[in-house]
């Protein structure tokens, strides 16, 4: 076929949407005098074509749709549907923007797990066109390779596992990793405990993997509820491979700052998510902690909307209804971890202990506590950074 022929039956062949860009391609192509590809002029093949090979076009206007918002977010100049958002260099705070974008143009709103589970542009469109998806705790971080134990990590306190994205990239592809987030994000009510956390992750956890040895870890509060699963795995005859407590203490070994003491619990957390939230923003908050404090939680939210909205993070249709849920999440799971109270572990741990942090008075151990907890022996590892 010449050009002009085929243009003709791509035109009949293709979505009309996809005809004008099938027709930049084929007019980039070096042609010989008689209209035909000069495959001798053709550039030799480089890392980029190679990693093209597998390209595929959205193929229908929903994929399309979203494959415009990766486009602007990641500032690309085109996005297969089967490449991985983070392979393609997304992170969490671009993810959270793409989320946005998605609310803001489509009207259409997907929890951030969702990303974790179906990174890709085919699977979002599958996605968002199921409205059937049953919760789960459990949200797919590295599918891993057959036969290899899976390694759960446990929400921080702000309740999703996106702090845990880069890490389960660096373990390597051929071990499964499966980040546990907290219930109520999504507007469920919120589990109040660090018990009922633990008996909650623990049914999630069976269904992967019915019996152990477990690999189990967490980043701060993370690494409480963990230690909690541990426990119960262990007293129930489970074996417990690995508990890793990253940066985790004991409730009540850090003392709260100057400022916050005097505050009541309602005022701490609106103080704490606030200023977690505006530090994910990648913002300074224009409220002192005292005002925030003698505030209300409307008053506080309002702020963060300004702030979600002015950094294109939030919308504002969906964005208040968001806020609300992180911060239920984010107060519950304060409130469990302080009124927590561990009993000992007779297994073995892993503490990562952060070589920097801000100075306390009693200063804070470098077991973070754990040392009479855990029985069968604590292994600390300095690691630099705060």
């Amino acid at each position: 076929l010449d050009i002009d022929s085929l243009k003709a039956h791509l035109r009949l062949g293709l979505p009309e949407y996809m005809v004008p860009s099938a027709f930049l391609v084929l007019d980039a192509l070096p042609l010989n005098s008689n209209g035909k590809v000069d495959r001798k002029a053709l550039p030799e093949p480089d890392a980029l074509s190679v990693d093209t090979r597998d390209f595929i076009a959205p193929r229908d206007a929903l994929e399309l749709q979203l494959a415009r918002i990766w486009q602007d977010v990641l500032g690309l100049p085109s996005v297969g549907v089967r490449s991985s958002f983070f392979e393609l260099g997304g992170h969490s705070l671009l993810a959270v923007r793409m989320l946005a974008s998605l609310r803001e143009r489509l009207g259409l709103s997907l929890p951030l797990s969702v990303l974790f589970q179906q990174p890709t542009i085919e699977q979002l469109a599958l996605a968002l066109r199921d409205d059937s998806r049953p919760w789960t705790p459990l949200v797919p971080l590295e599918r891993g390779e057959p036969g290899h134990r899976p390694l759960f990590l446990v929400h921080p306190g702000g309740g999703n596992v996106l702090a845990y994205s880069e890490l389960a990239r660096r373990l390597g592809p051929s071990l499964p990793v499966f980040g546990l987030q907290s219930r109520g994000l999504d507007g469920r009510p919120v589990a109040d405990s660090v018990e009922e956390m633990a008996a909650l992750y623990l049914d999630a956890l069976r269904s992967v993997q019915p019996h152990g040895p477990y690999r189990l870890g967490g980043w701060s509060l993370g690494g409480v509820i963990a230690f909690e699963m541990a426990r119960l795995l262990r007293d129930s005859g489970e074996s417990v491979e690995l508990l890793a407590l990253i940066d985790a203490h004991t409730p009540g070994l850090v003392p709260p700052s100057e400022n916050t003491s005097r505050l009541s619990a309602q005022a701490r957390a609106r103080v704490a998510f606030a200023r977690a939230t505006a530090s994910a923003f990648g913002q300074d908050l224009p409220a002192s902690d005292e005002a925030l404090a003698h505030g209300d939680d409307d008053a506080m939210l309002s702020l963060l909307l300004q702030e979600g909205l002015r950094t294109h993070i939030l919308d504002s249709n969906s964005g208040p209804a968001q806020l609300r849920a992180l911060f239920n999440v984010f107060r519950a799971n304060l409130f469990a971890q302080e009124k927590y109270v561990p009993r000992p572990y007779d297994g073995s741990a892993l503490l990562l202990s952060a070589s920097e942090h801000a100075p306390t008075s009693p200063p804070i151990p470098r077991h973070r506590g754990w040392e009479s907890l855990v029985r069968g022996g604590l292994e600390v590892h300095d690691v630099p950074g705060g």
